[in-house]
């Protein structure tokens, strides 16, 4: 039986982001929760889920593959002491990697300029467009206009800044 690497690596990258997470919360949640909720706009937004066509050549596999990773470790830098060399030595791709360090919002650095950055990337631009999605749903459910306010501006900056042709891997 022949195992896909990056399959693999997409079951790896939930089990250790779910026990890198262990305890924390989101809202009322355990964190796992966002997690899976990320993933899931995330496969949603790009058709995955109603569109085999996306998936029908090997690129875009194994690009939903490294995305899924990423959706599962995007918090993992920035909410845990987990870092990016932890990340490699755990034997994640560079390209998941790269993105996961695209998507740690570093102290000192504006919201735009953060945004700015990762609006490079395909991989790291889709999944915070999923995780604001799913930060945006979550404000509404409980009614905080402020961060509604927060995640629409964010989606905004999102399409505005983003710098790649979404046809292209």
């Amino acid at each position: 039986i022949m195992i896909n690497p990056l399959d693999y690596q997409d079951r790896q990258a939930r089990a250790f982001a779910f026990d890198k997470h262990r305890g924390q919360m989101y809202g009322d949640h355990p964190y796992r929760t966002h997690l899976r909720n990320v993933q899931k706009t995330w496969y949603e937004v790009l058709g995955f889920g109603n569109d085999e066509t996306l998936v029908d050549t090997e690129d875009m596999i194994q690009w939903g593959d490294q995305g899924n990773s990423v959706c599962w470790l995007h918090d993992i830098i920035e909410d845990t002491e987990v870092t990016a060399i932890d990340l490699e030595c755990s034997g994640f791709d560079k390209e998941v990697v790269g993105a996961v360090v695209l998507l740690t919002k570093e102290s000192g650095i504006s919201r735009e300029d953060y945004i700015k950055r990762l609006c490079n990337n395909k991989l790291a631009w889709t999944v915070k467009v999923a995780d604001t999605h799913s930060n945006l749903t979550e404000s509404i459910k409980i009614g905080k206009v402020k961060w509604i306010n927060k995640y629409t501006q964010q989606l905004q900056q999102l399409f505005k800044f983003k710098n790649f042709d979404m046809e292209s891997k």
